[in-house]
């Protein structure tokens, strides 16, 4: 159904309609200051169909639907490589920052290598 693409029919607990989004990504109870459990379409299956279209929207605008669905799509975005997973971007930055250390030491040991090689200490007495 192009109009409510979150749903998905299951045969399970004498089948009915779900909402994709909300099955996997809806955290148990969610809400501003109110908490909202879950029920229809996300722990139970949807099987009233005398006002299908009323109940359907009226999901589809639900705050914990809404955060669910952005969830989804960013799990779907970085599934499919279009969006960095948090940790590659992590990943990114350290290696970023080690590479940035390792220029500043660098001229630091050569210099150690250097007194060195020619007998001069770094620390004590000539």
């Amino acid at each position: 159904m192009d109009r409510f693409p979150f749903l998905a029919y299951t045969e399970v607990q004498d089948g009915g309609a779900l909402c994709r989004y909300c099955v996997f990504f809806a955290q148990g109870e969610l809400g501003k200051g109110q908490h909202v459990k879950l029920g229809k379409l996300v722990a139970k299956p949807f099987s009233n169909w005398k006002n299908v279209i009323e109940s359907f929207t009226e999901h589809a605008g639900l705050e914990f639907h809404l955060a669910a669905t952005t969830r989804a799509q960013h799990c779907i975005s970085v599934f499919e490589n279009k969006k960095k997973d948090i940790f590659e971007n992590l990943d990114s930055g350290t290696k970023a920052q080690a590479l940035q250390n390792r220029a500043k030491l660098n001229p630091i040991l050569k210099t150690v290598i250097f007194y060195d090689r020619q007998g001069v200490r770094l620390r004590g007495s000539f």
